[in-house]
């Protein structure tokens, strides 16, 4: 029954990149379903109360919708989605100027707005139903049937709304009120003093516009609070309330989808930022580092960015990463670690043919955990450098939450030197979109926010890894070639104390990873096991390696330490052999790392 849906390209699903999203989509499983006698205009509206305090983005989110709808057809009908705008607290032309300082698509053809002159003289709930039936409003509406009909805000129904919170049973009406057919009251005691109830206001609202648009969207400030919830939490047939809260001092906007009548939609509370356009200086709110990553699109306005339990739960949903029917690989497969001798700690098992599996499992995550200056991160970056360098279809994602993109680049290509690769290769990789580098700068950056620019970074590169598979002509049997490394998970509490609050934050990172088939490695020092224990990272590793500093300090030879690690693969996947136990050294000249499987051999190296 309920089959259309109303889409926009700011309501898309996940996979499709490169669009402008503000991902409310995603929170619905691609739009919000339409029942058929309503496409015809055989029934009342859906009545959808968008209500919250004053700045959190209310107008601004129904604007942008409005705004993206006007200019997309719609999949079924190839037509856009017709609105009109009740402004009845800014005029039309602020309005606009705000649409155009976003940079949002907009079709004047197909959004119509009424200026807040019209609207000067209401004082009760009565003047604005006149208003609306006189002869002026009439044509607007009759010329072409919107679609969508927005009354910006309800405030314009004046003091004498009773908008208290009651219940239609507990809005008593006073002795001696007459109601007339529109259900509005008149009173022996004077109408200048008759009190509406929300249920009645609701009420007539979907009667005015019955047979004339699909849905009513009421916009209205309001402070939730759990003792005292208003009727139209149950009158409204969608009900979305924006909302402020307070962690560590820092104030942060959500979004909440209460109810949606007709069709399922995401539960909590998903973050909501709102962004100036590119070229606006009206707002001094930091852009996202590595070139506003995160926002996917050219545009300013709404970005929504899901709950980590929504990304968990939806990781079989629109999330998902391959079908049922697409080829897995079915045998353990490795990407190999470019220090020689290195692979002998790392079996991973054996083909049917008896030949032996080793490196970094692919597709799985492993950690890498030990002393600061133990050489975990050379390991991983060098493992990602010999990944990209070997094929040409691997692509690479660089997480850091220690070093910005420069100081990140400028050890890849030091790392390049001592695996004899041209200088200028990594940079070569980045332009042409094999190598992602994201900079998570230290600060309050919430976990909805720090897990939204993670996915959006590989669900980027999987689609352009996509296209360049499909483009071979041919199929990667091994499945997806992409490498994440993500570096400083000890320094979540001190650079990012509100993604360390969320105890799910890094088992979710990592479940995401791995059920996209993106081989990830972990990196973190253990210097504080207590707070490495509560990420929770060690549970969710395939293959945890542990680097541990032993100093060498020998007064005849060189009065200086020079640390040898001493490595040793403490888990492995499950069916091959664990415990393997290695060292590593620097080279005295280069700086580059050696292993070897003797202590005495790399004594002697050192």
């Amino acid at each position: 029954m309920y089959r259309q849906k109303l889409n926009d390209e700011g309501l898309v699903p996940l996979i499709k990149r490169g669009e402008p999203v503000c991902w409310f989509d995603s929170l619905l499983n691609n739009g919000i379903e339409i029942p058929q006698q309503l496409q015809e205009f055989k029934r009342r509206p859906l009545i959808w109360l968008v209500s919250g305090p004053p700045g959190t983005g209310k107008t601004t989110f129904v604007l942008e919708m409005c705004s993206r709808l006007s200019a997309k057809p719609q999949p079924d009908t190839k037509e856009p989605i017709y609105s009109i705008y009740y402004s009845c607290e800014s005029p039309v032309t602020a309005i606009k100027e705000n649409i155009k300082s976003f940079g949002w698509p907009c079709n004047d053809r197909f959004i119509k707005f009424v200026d807040e002159d019209k609207f000067r003289n209401v004082k009760k709930p009565g003047d604005f139903f006149d208003l609306i039936d006189n002869k002026e409003f009439q044509l607007l509406h009759e010329s072409v049937k919107p679609q969508i009909v927005v009354i910006d805000s309800l405030n314009v129904l004046g003091s004498l709304a009773g908008w208290d919170g009651r219940t239609g049973s507990d809005g008593q009406r006073r002795v001696g009120e007459r109601f007339d057919s529109r259900g509005e009251a008149d009173s022996e005691m004077g109408a200048s003093r008759t009190k509406y109830t929300e249920n009645n206001v609701l009420r007539m609202i979907a009667n005015a516009f019955n047979g004339k648009c699909w849905i009513v969207i009421l916009i209205q400030n309001w402070e939730h609070d759990q003792d005292h919830d208003p009727s139209f939490a149950y009158l409204a047939d969608i009900e979305t309330r924006l909302m402020v809260r307070i962690r560590q001092n820092y104030l942060l906007n959500y979004f909440r989808i209460v109810k949606m009548r007709f069709q399922d939609h995401s539960r909590g509370e998903h973050l909501l930022k709102i962004y100036p356009g590119p070229e606006s200086t009206r707002s001094l709110e930091a852009i996202p580092a590595s070139g506003r990553i995160g926002m996917e699109r050219k545009e300013g306005g709404i970005l929504l960015m899901p709950s980590i339990h929504r990304h968990l739960s939806a990781l079989g949903g629109v999330h998902v990463a391959h079908k049922a029917t697409s080829n897995i690989p079915t045998r353990p497969a490795g990407i190999a670690v470019p220090i020689q001798g290195f692979a002998e700690i790392l079996p991973l098992g054996k083909t049917p043919s008896g030949k032996s599996i080793s490196g970094i499992p692919k597709h799985c995550c492993t950690a890498l955990v030990g002393h600061r200056g133990a050489m975990k991160s050379y390991v991983a970056y060098a493992t990602l450098i010999n990944h990209l360098e070997i094929g040409k279809r691997n692509c690479g994602v660089m997480l850091s939450l220690r070093d910005d993109v420069e100081a990140a680049v400028n050890t890849l290509e030091q790392i390049c030197m001592h695996l004899a690769i041209p200088h200028g290769r990594v940079r070569q990789w980045m332009r042409n979109s094999r190598l992602d580098i994201v900079y998570l700068a230290p600060g309050y950056l919430p976990p909805e926010e720090f897990m939204h620019r993670v996915v959006v970074s590989i669900e980027g590169m999987i689609h352009r890894h996509r296209k360049a598979v499909h483009s071979a002509g041919d199929k990667d049997v091994d499945g997806r070639n992409i490498l994440c490394v993500l570096n400083g998970i000890d320094h979540l509490a001190a650079r990012h104390p509100l993604c360390f609050e969320e105890k799910m934050f890094v088992p979710a990172i990592i479940s995401y990873l791995t059920k996209s088939l993106v081989t990830s490695v972990v990196i973190a020092a253990d210097d504080d096991k207590t707070a490495l224990d509560e990420s929770g990272m060690l549970p969710m590793a395939e293959l945890l390696i542990r680097f541990k500093t032993i100093p060498r300090m020998d007064s005849k030879i060189d009065p200086v330490a020079r640390p040898i690690t001493r490595v040793f693969s403490q888990r492995v996947p499950a069916g091959a052999p664990s415990g393997g136990i290695g060292y590593l050294v620097r080279d005295n000249s280069s700086g580059a790392a050696k292993f070897t499987v003797s202590l005495q051999s790399a004594v002697l190296e050192a």
